[in-house]
């Protein structure tokens, strides 16, 4: 008997948002503010391991690409693009999930690379759920 590696898409959105849902208390109880080159505004960001997570949210000043703007990405869309949470997931310095929602709309599903970070994560989240606030 053969089995299929196919992975149904509506897999894939629920692990991403389990994800996401692991991931968030763990950047707000571990993470750090910080400004990255090439990514909007202040993040938080997690490191742990072969792990690195930066959360994006909303409510950052949205500081303008000049090389987006010289390729004909005007800064109203850049700042558009930029309303949306995003939450971006490396593994062993490769992007596994990027994921990008706003309050009370659907998920937004970019990337997802299933593999032993969802483990990784998991175990993040747990330790910190275990110390407590």
């Amino acid at each position: 008997m053969q089995v299929s590696k196919f992975v149904p898409e509506e897999v894939h959105f629920a692990r991403a948002a389990s994800a996401r849902d692991l991931a968030l208390p763990l950047l707000r109880a571990s993470g750090t503010w910080e400004e990255v080159e090439n990514y909007p505004g202040k993040v938080r960001s997690f490191e742990q391991d072969e792990l690195f997570m930066l959360h994006r949210t909303p409510f950052q000043p949205v500081p303008i690409c000049e090389d987006a703007e010289a390729s004909g990405i005007s800064a109203g869309l850049q700042r558009d693009a930029a309303r949306a949470y995003g939450l971006d997931v490396w593994w062993q310095r490769r992007k596994v999930l990027s994921v990008i929602w706003n309050d009370g709309g659907p998920l937004g599903l970019i990337v997802f690379k299933e593999g032993p970070w969802e483990e990784a994560l998991q175990a993040c989240a747990a330790a910190v759920e275990a110390v407590g606030p």
